[in-house]
């Protein structure tokens, strides 16, 4: 019998529990203001223009702190791909 990698095993499933380890100790990497931005657009669907918005700071701040914060994100993870 096969499994692929979406299958639950108890392998893939410690294998998933230490990705999620690192990725939210690389999500620690970034600054709260970061943090912020990252989590209302990705995980609750904020544009960027709702963002500036919600924080009242113009958008081109928004863009270049996620920016900088994808990039940091990208370096503490690109060891996982």
């Amino acid at each position: 019998m096969e499994t692929d990698s979406t299958t639950s095993t108890p392998k893939n499933n410690v294998s998933m529990s230490a990705d999620q380890a690192v990725i939210a100790c690389a999500f620690q990497s970034i600054n709260q203001k970061q943090k912020d931005l990252i989590e209302l657009a990705y995980f609750r669907g904020y544009s960027q223009y709702e963002l500036a918005g919600h924080f009242n700071i113009p958008l081109e701040t928004v863009k270049s702190r996620m920016r900088a914060a994808m990039l940091l994100l990208r370096d503490s993870l690109k060891h996982l791909s």
